[in-house]
C-alpha cells in the first residue's frame, strides 16, 4: 500500500449523492510556511532591537534635559547659582546649588542621577556616521568632557555648566568657585554605540541632541532624522 501526503474523504448527502473532499497538507507547503514564519520573526526582532535602542536614547535625553530646565528654573527663581555634572566615570549626573559661590564647602546636592549603561547609550562625543549639527542659530560646540575642578583633586570626566541667577549659563571656570567662567553653548549628544565600534551610532535615527545656548540659557531637544536634525 502506498501512502501519500494527501488523502481523499468521500462523504454521502441526505439525497444519496457522494461528496469528495481532499484532506491534509504536503510537506512543501508546510515548508513554505515554516519559512515566511521565520522571516517575519527575524524581521519583528530587528524591529524590537531598533525600537528598544531608541527608547533608552530617548529616555535618557527626556532626563537630562528635564534636570537641565529644571536648574535653570532654579537658579532664577531661587537666585542660587546651580551647578550641573554630567560624570561619565561615576556615570550619573547631578544638580548642585552652589549657595554662596565664594565657597564651595556650601554646596548641596539638590538632584542625582544614574545614567544609562555606557554599552547602550553614549554621552561624550557625536557618533563618527552623524557629521552635522542641530540647524543654526544652535551649531554650538559639542560638550567637552575634562577632569573635574569641583574639587579640583577629583579626576573624572565630567561635563560641567553653571546656570546663574540672570539667566546665562557658563563653563566650570578655573577652580573649585568657578573664577574666570565664561559664558558657553554646548551641544550634547545622545546614542547607541554599535557593540563593536563605539565611535559609530548602532541606530542613527536613534541618535539625540540637546543644545544650550549660554547668553539665554535656552535648552532643546533635537532628534536625528537620517539627514538632518529637526527639534524633538
Amino acid at each position: 500500500m502506498q501512502l501519500s501526503d494527501t488523502y481523499d474523504t468521500d462523504y454521502a448527502d441526505p439525497n444519496g449523492s457522494r461528496l469528495h473532499a481532499q484532506k491534509g497538507t504536503s510537506v512543501a507547503e508546510l515548508l513554505i510556511v515554516v519559512v515566511v514564519i521565520m522571516i517575519v520573526a527575524t524581521f519583528s526582532i530587528l524591529s524590537l532591537t531598533g525600537h528598544k535602542a531608541a527608547y533608552k536614547t530617548d529616555d535618557q535625553a527626556l532626563q537630562i534635559i528635564d534636570l537641565l530646565r529644571s536648574a535653570s528654573l532654579r537658579a532664577v527663581t531661587q537666585r542660587q547659582t546651580i551647578r550641573v555634572e554630567i560624570n561619565l566615570t561615576t556615570n550619573n549626573v547631578k544638580m548642585i546649588d552652589e549657595n554662596l559661590p565664594a565657597s564651595s564647602a556650601d554646596d548641596v546636592v539638590v538632584r542625582s542621577m544614574a545614567l544609562q549603561n555606557v554599552a547602550d547609550v553614549k554621552l561624550n562625543a557625536q557618533p563618527l556616521n552623524v557629521t552635522t549639527l542641530p540647524p543654526s542659530p544652535s551649531n554650538f560646540p559639542t560638550a567637552v568632557y575634562v577632569a573635574s575642578v569641583h574639587p579640583s583633586s577629583i579626576s573624572n570626566n565630567v561635563f560641567t555648566i553653571r546656570f546663574r541667577i540672570d539667566g546665562t549659563v557658563v563653563n566650570a571656570g578655573t577652580d573649585a568657585l568657578g573664577a574666570n567662567a565664561a559664558i558657553t553653548s554646548s551641544t550634547l549628544f545622545i546614542w547607541p554605540p554599535i557593540p563593536t565600534d563605539a565611535t559609530r551610532a548602532r541606530t542613527t535615527g536613534a541618535v539625540r541632541a540637546i543644545t544650550i545656548f549660554g547668553p539665554t540659557g535656552n535648552i532643546r531637544l533635537w532628534k536625528y532624522s537620517g539627514t538632518s536634525f529637526v527639534l524633538g
